[in-house]
């Protein structure tokens, strides 16, 4: 150890032994899978193993699986559409198939890609206009610090 070197008030050893983890997003497939408080320590162990890269006995286990994996440090913007969670750049690949009106009762003739693209850049426009209107609202009112609050409003 160094001179005057107090490990107490240092980072050293919590820098050194930092690893980089991952995120996994477990998704229960049906009401029949246990939920979390009433697993035991061996099904805990086994649920651990899960990985959407593996194969379909690491992938599945009792009514639970593993979609989505995730590097911590990375951004990623998450899609949820129709009960599928996907990242963004994944998304165009997931949403080949022919769109399903629920509400016309038949498939439209556009891709949910299309459906999905239109839906995300109209919510884009509808938020941007809430960010500047509440700009303009704190200027008018001389209020700068109360455009960071967050406000909803439909």
């Amino acid at each position: 150890m160094r001179a005057g070197h107090d490990r107490r008030k240092c980072f050293c050893r919590q820098i050194d032994n930092y690893r980089m983890g991952t995120t996994t997003f477990f998704l229960r497939l049906n009401d029949l899978g246990p939920k979390f408080e009433y697993m035991t320590k061996k099904d805990l162990k086994a649920m651990a193993k899960l990985s959407p890269w593996g194969g379909e006995e690491r992938r599945y286990y009792r009514g639970w699986s593993a979609p989505l994996e995730l590097h911590n440090g990375n951004a990623h913007i998450l899609v949820w559409w129709y009960g599928r969670l996907m990242r963004l750049e994944d998304a165009p690949g997931n949403l080949a198939r022919k769109y399903y009106s629920r509400f016309r009762g038949k498939t439209i003739n556009e891709y949910e890609w299309t459906v999905f693209k239109k839906f995300a850049e109209a919510e884009l426009e509808r938020l941007d206009r809430e960010f500047k209107r509440r700009i303009r609202r704190a200027k008018r009112d001389g209020r700068e610090g109360r455009a960071n609050k967050v406000r909803y409003r439909r």
